[in-house]
């Protein structure tokens, strides 16, 4: 199950020391998360609305669950701790891990 292996990945973020080690935690988890969502979706689509995909709504709410699924006290501290070194870590090559990163922000 890619949920769970979402889980293990995320579960292992406290771990990591540098900033880009736990962005890339964050961004592997949530790309597990993603594929577990359009599979999803595939799944239960007809043929009438084959384009209907998921919103980042959908997104954040998943990540919610699987945060709350996993236990750890220091979420809110990994978010300010990447806050603070998001701008000097991420190269022009990896911006779309500001994305992954708001959405686990809002997550939290």
């Amino acid at each position: 199950d890619t949920f769970a292996e979402a889980q293990q990945l995320l579960s292992q973020l406290s771990s990591y020391i540098s900033p880009i080690e736990k962005l890339h935690c964050i961004q592997n988890a949530l790309r597990s998360v993603i594929y577990v969502l359009l599979k999803k979706k595939a799944s239960s689509l007809d043929n009438s609305s084959q384009y209907e995909l998921f919103t980042v709504v959908d997104l954040i709410l998943a990540t919610m669950k699987l945060i709350q699924e996993i236990s750890c006290k220091n979420w809110f501290s990994e978010c300010m701790f990447l806050q603070h070194s998001i701008h000097e870590t991420i190269q022009t090559s990896e911006k779309d891990i500001h994305f992954y990163y708001f959405v686990f922000k809002m997550a939290v």
